[in-house]
């Protein structure tokens, strides 16, 4: 992967950032006499205008040009080899006011294999006197299948791509809690809920194809333990969800009930820091 940037001010109340990148994956898995190969470029250019002391638009555009093959090494043969092209647009607004503030945000995709899609969000935050904040969010989505949901051959005709996918549009909400104890610790609690409409998922028959899962929810609670102390900081992270397939009644797959995460890290120094992390 390669990439550059250029960041910086146009004007007074004009931040901006222009990224151009490129990646190349190759994949061989001589066990089943196969090779993937993808390519991708990528621009994005993406506006931060201060339209007021306590307002900000945010504005601009990315788009992604993808390439994968996927080879037969034992026959020499070409199973497929598709492009793809996506690009966006998107906008919003973040204003604050004493102590609440808030942010509303949109954007446009436009798929060369799906056609085009709508997603948004909006967010507000009210921050009390003792510490406490109080957040509150709802947003939608929308995601394509990648070339290779869409045509890997997969592992001996395990975890293959199906072509006839559909793309993953979800909804979301959330509602969450921070408190400030004292200078070094602060806690937070999320609530969220999210259904999905055509998951996709490796999921089908006896060898895990993908499909889409019709409809899908993932409701759940999420607690955060952050310390920050001179140059050490320690974050611990409890997700306890219920992913299910509401169609069955079943539980998702390789999706688990309980995660763990707990990261440490250690800034030794202006130019040098280390870190452990563990992920249960």
């Amino acid at each position: 992967a390669i990439g550059v940037s250029l960041e910086g001010a146009l004007t007074p109340g004009w931040q901006h950032r222009l990224s151009v990148g490129t990646t190349r994956t190759n994949i061989d898995t001589a066990a089943f006499g196969s090779a993937y190969r993808s390519t991708r470029e990528q621009v994005s250019w993406t506006n931060d205008f201060t339209i007021a002391a306590n307002q900000h638009l945010i504005a601009g555009f990315d788009s992604v040009h993808d390439r994968g093959r996927s080879l037969d090494t034992f026959g020499g043969t070409t199973q497929y080899d598709k492009t793809r092209d996506n690009t966006g647009v998107f906008a919003g607004w973040r204003a604050q006011a004493d102590a609440l503030d808030g942010e509303v945000s949109g954007r446009y995709d436009h798929n060369s294999d799906f056609g085009g899609e709508f997603s948004g969000s909006i967010a507000a935050g009210h921050q009390f006197a003792d510490g406490l904040r109080l957040t509150a969010s709802y947003g939608t989505a929308f995601s394509a299948p990648t070339l290779s949901q869409l045509y890997s051959p997969g592992y001996g005709g395990y975890y293959a791509g199906n072509p006839l996918l559909d793309p993953e549009r979800a909804r979301t909400g959330e509602i969450g809690l921070e408190w400030k104890v004292d200078a070094a610790n602060r806690l937070e609690a999320r609530a969220f809920t999210t259904r999905v409409r055509d998951l996709i998922d490796f999921a089908g028959g006896d060898k895990f194809q993908a499909i889409n899962i019709a409809h899908a929810a993932i409701d759940g609670l999420e607690l955060t333990h952050r310390w920050r102390a001179g140059a050490y900081s320690w974050t611990n992270t409890l997700t306890l969800q219920d992913p299910r397939n509401e169609d069955t009644d079943t539980q998702l797959l390789r999706r688990p009930k309980q995660k763990f995460n707990s990261v440490f890290d250690a800034q030794l120094g202006e130019t040098f820091s280390a870190g452990a992390e563990l992920v249960y």
